[in-house]
């Protein structure tokens, strides 16, 4: 997950033990994350951007 986010796999883990930031969900299983493939595609589609939108 952290290098299809392009960050640290510490920054995730972080956010996950603070709930600080920005990061798609997880399932944790004991001592072992899981992210949704579908959860994940829906996240990094509600931070696309499209300078395109509101040009005329």
């Amino acid at each position: 997950m952290a290098a299809i986010l392009n960050v640290k796999a510490g920054t995730l883990e972080k956010a996950r033990s603070t709930g600080v930031g920005d990061f798609p969900p997880f399932i944790r299983f004991c001592r072992t994350v899981r992210y949704v493939k579908a959860d994940v595609d829906a996240w990094i589609a509600s931070h696309r951007v499209d300078l395109r939108e509101g040009m005329a």
